[in-house]
Formats: structure tokens, C-alpha cells, sequence
């Protein structure tokens, strides 16, 4: 269920064409040291997540249908009236590229559903935990996933949606254990390797 809340959304109307953010109510395993609604301390309890602005990137190599999911998330994101941001080339767009967060709007992902490849690009060389950085004049694999962290959270993002095959979800995994906020994995292959 979702509930009107009082603050403006900064791109002003929402699609019910009313100014204001969405609040969701999810199901949360309860946070330590928390109340628990039901007492014990045993069971889930309801906490409100406040979603405003979300990021969709795609790691690895290509596979069919990813401008179809790029697609849904921004429409199904501007429908919940929150932001769309995508991140090209996987992370790196986070790291190297000055243009590599853009915006994603009905305009920047209409007819985009039946074209091949991403829109956003993809790599399967953007490890942030093996990242090649260069130092001394040789590019030296470097644990850069503190910088991803901390560039998602100065752009405000409140969730990723990291769409990619087993080494990708892996990372997103990983980088939500190390304090990303939220990750949204949505699994794509052509190798029939997921589980």
C-alpha cells in the first residue's frame, strides 16, 4: 500500500498529477537494537522506506531484452513518481566518465524495447573490487567499491537495479554487504546459469 506524503517532488507532478513523493511499506527483517512491532523480536516487521530517486545499470556481456528491462524500471520508476537515473558501462560510469550517469524519461526510453543491445552499454571489465586503476604507470587492479558507495549516495540514489548474469548480481551482492543502500537484482544470461 502506498500513502501521500507531504513533500514536493522536485520534478512536480506525479502521475496521478499531484505534487508528492510515494511511500512504500515493505517487509524488512528487523534491525537490531529496534522495536519490533510484534514484541518478540522474532518476526519481520514493517518499516517505511522512503524511495525518491533510483539507478538501473547492466554488467556483462549482451544478451536480449535488456533495453526491454531498462525500459520497464523507468517507466515503472516515473510511474511511482520517482527519478530514473541509468549508469553506462556497467560501474564504470560511476568512476571515469563525467557523462556516465544520465537521466532516464519517457523520452529517453520510448521505442527502445525492440532494439538489441543497452542503451546504457555494458562491460564485463568494471569488477569495482578489482578495478584497473593506474599508478607508477601500470594499471593495477584496485578496490574501488567505497567510490561507487559514496558517488550512488551524493546523487541521492536510494536503490540500484543491477541487471546482469551471475558475476554481476555477484558484485551487486557484494556491494550491498559493504553499506549500499538497496540493490534490486534482475538476472539476465545466455548461458542458462543462474540459480
Amino acid at each position: 500500500p502506498r500513502e501521500r506524503v507531504g513533500t514536493k517532488h522536485r520534478r512536480g507532478i506525479t502521475s496521478e498529477g499531484q505534487g508528492g513523493w510515494r511511500r512504500l511499506h515493505v517487509k524488512c527483517a528487523s534491525t537490531p537494537g529496534a522495536p519490533d512491532e510484534t514484541g518478540d523480536g522474532s518476526e519481520s516487521t514493517v518499516r517505511t522506506l522512503m524511495i525518491r530517486r533510483i539507478a538501473v545499470n547492466t554488467g556483462g556481456g549482451d544478451a536480449p531484452g535488456l533495453n526491454a528491462v531498462i525500459r520497464a524500471v523507468a517507466i515503472s520508476g516515473m510511474t511511482r513518481g520517482w527519478e530514473v537515473l541509468g549508469i553506462r558501462q556497467g560501474y564504470r560510469g560511476l568512476l571515469d566518465d563525467p557523462d556516465g550517469v544520465v537521466c532516464l524519461d519517457r523520452n529517453s526510453v520510448r521505442g527502445i524495447h525492440h532494439r538489441g543491445g543497452t542503451i546504457l552499454g555494458s562491460t564485463n571489465r568494471g569488477d569495482p573490487f578489482n578495478y584497473p586503476v593506474m599508478k607508477g604507470g601500470e594499471l593495477v587492479p584496485t578496490d574501488v567499491s567505497g567510490k561507487i558507495i559514496q558517488r550512488l549516495e551524493e546523487l541521492g540514489v536510494d536503490a540500484l537495479v543491477a541487471i546482469g548474469g551471475d558475476g554481476s548480481i555477484r558484485l551487486s551482492a557484494k556491494l550491498l554487504e559493504r553499506g549500499l543502500r538497496r540493490v534490486i537484482a534482475v538476472p539476465k544470461t545466455i548461458d542458462n546459469d543462474l540459480a
